[in-house]
């Protein structure tokens, strides 16, 4: 046989034609009876030989293992090697758990997750302003619509920007749809107001503000002033101890 041809019949037999190849070759086989003959001859030699390999791999594989000395361990001995391997894995365990508690801080957002709830509202009948449209907006952020509330409440800003709760009432509305930049303008503006009411939970929700943008070393700034009888003295404490300890 041409020894080209034998290649080419070898290469189509282990898939190693590029499709192109492929395709031409197998035309040939369909138009060329001996041709077809000599590549069914030549596959039935290759699985010949496949299957002679195999046998013989497989006896001697065979001859390996009955011929390998068996160890073969005692009750004792698998009884400790089943507990040493348990301790082991127990062991393990606890290292991994110690490890993750000394060492693993909550991020900034699970904090913000776990520690954040909205300011309560207040009765609309102790509205800020003597403006009805306070206590519409007031209606509407206790029902959880911070945006209707707004649109009340920002108009009023151009009569008494000022207002401490106005102030604050805007800035958790916004904390509460993730405008923290907006939330932080309105609540610095209650904090830094010389006289209000509001001034321990604005300090409060500015922190959340912090751990909303990412940026716990500023929450820490402020909590860690608080005074011994803020209603939240507890909370800030816990949330200070949690805080990520800066790098």
């Amino acid at each position: 046989m041409d020894p080209f041809l034998f290649e080419r019949i070898d290469a189509y037999l282990l898939e190693t034609m590029s499709p192109e190849e492929r395709q031409r070759f197998e035309d040939e086989v369909r138009t060329q009876p001996e041709l077809a003959e000599e590549v069914a001859l030549q596959r039935k030699l290759i699985q010949g030989i496949e299957t002679e390999s195999v046998r013989r791999l497989l006896q001697e594989l065979h001859t390996r293992q009955t011929a390998a000395p068996v160890m073969k361990a005692s009750p004792a001995r698998r009884t400790w090697l089943t507990l040493t391997a348990i301790a082991a894995s127990v062991l393990l365990i606890l290292i991994g758990r110690w490890a993750f508690v000394q060492y693993a801080s909550p991020s900034s957002a699970d904090l913000y997750a776990a520690y954040y709830s909205p300011a309560p509202g207040l009765p609309t009948t102790l509205g800020a302003t003597d403006n009805p449209d306070f206590s519409e907006g007031m209606v509407a952020y206790k029902l959880g619509n911070y945006q209707e509330a707004r649109q009340w409440w920002l108009p009023l800003t151009q009569q008494d920007a000022a207002n401490d709760t106005l102030n604050f009432y805007l800035g958790v509305s916004y904390l509460a749809t993730t405008q923290t930049d907006s939330a932080l303008y309105y609540l610095r503006r209650v904090y830094d107001a010389p006289k209000t009411s509001y001034g321990s939970s604005a300090r409060w929700y500015m922190a959340l503000g912090y751990l909303q943008t990412s940026e716990p070393e500023r929450a820490r700034e402020l909590l860690q002033n608080f005074r011994e009888d803020d209603p939240r003295r507890e909370e800030i404490v816990k949330l200070l101890n949690e805080l990520p300890k800066s790098q």
